[in-house]
């Protein structure tokens, strides 16, 4: 399993404890596309900026100094949050409904430099190691507070799609498939999901055997393992506002462009206004 972190925000109107110097301009177009370079963002006829505001801010944060994840009696921590591995019963892989299998304990996590006997592409990207059992399967404990992204072999287990350099968050509300899970609202990964409550289960199968969910999706298996995507959760300041402006004209962040009554072409931009400083 490789970890890494990045910084991002989860919360509408949620800030890091210092100036949110977040800004950005903005083509209103039919669906929104957020550019990660930061030049040029569109925003769909339906999308308010204020629910793009926390994907807008994770992309700048990406670019700051980031925490990193420790290994402590077989459990994964970073800031607040931590991740453990545990060991359940493998179902059938059918068309059949199962019930939840029962928990079997931790799975032991090996940091990659100790393993003596290590290939040689695992000891270059580093991380951990767990060994599994074909016969075996996985889920994930999640405690703590953020957002965790969780992809095996690049490919995202929320979502269902390949990972994305600078990506960020997305949810539903801002027009893209959500690719994260909320912490603490979820205590518990149990595998990919399928829809409709439904997952499959995290198992260990041989690489470059055409198995693995990244060869499914993408047609290739040059990654494997697990990836980790952590983002701290945000401090809520509820005074916290942004402007919106068109044609020199302020409009509320909680209104779409067609309900501004814009059209697809024009520009707006979205920034935080300066404090404005009391005389003495």
């Amino acid at each position: 399993a490789d970890y890494n972190i990045q910084k991002g925000a989860i919360q509408k109107g949620a800030v890091w404890g210092r100036e949110d110097k977040t800004k950005a301009r903005f083509t209103v177009g039919r669906t929104t596309k957020l550019d990660p370079t930061g030049g040029n963002h569109v925003i769909g006829m339906d999308t308010a900026v204020n629910d793009i505001w926390a994907d807008l801010q994770a992309l700048q944060d990406q670019k700051e100094n980031v925490p990193t994840f420790t290994l402590d009696d077989g459990v994964l921590h970073v800031g607040d949050s931590s991740v453990s591995f545990m060991r359940t019963l493998r179902i059938p892989c059918n068309e059949a409904k199962y019930p939840l299998p029962p928990s079997l304990g931790k799975f032991r996590i090996l940091p990659v430099d100790e393993l003596r006997n290590a290939p040689q592409q695992m000891k270059k990207r580093g991380g951990v190691a767990i060994p599994i059992r074909q016969s075996e399967a996985m889920w994930l404990n999640l405690n703590g507070t953020g957002a965790l992204q969780v992809f095996t072999g690049k490919v995202n287990a929320v979502s269902g799609k390949m990972h994305q350099k600078n990506e960020g968050l997305r949810r539903e509300a801002s027009g893209a498939t959500q690719n994260y899970v909320s912490l603490p609202k979820q205590p518990w990964i149990d595998g990919y999901n399928c829809g409709n409550g439904y997952v499959r289960q995290f198992v260990g199968v041989p690489l470059g055997k055409g198995l693995s969910v990244e060869k499914q999706i993408s047609g290739q298996e040059n990654t494997g393992g697990i990836q980790l995507v952590y983002y701290p959760l945000k401090l809520k300041d509820s005074k916290l506002k942004f402007q919106v402006i068109h044609s020199n004209r302020e409009f509320s962040p909680l209104l779409s462009p067609r309900e501004l009554g814009l059209k697809v072409g024009e520009k707006i931009k979205a920034f935080i206004p300066k404090k404005k400083k009391k005389s003495l």
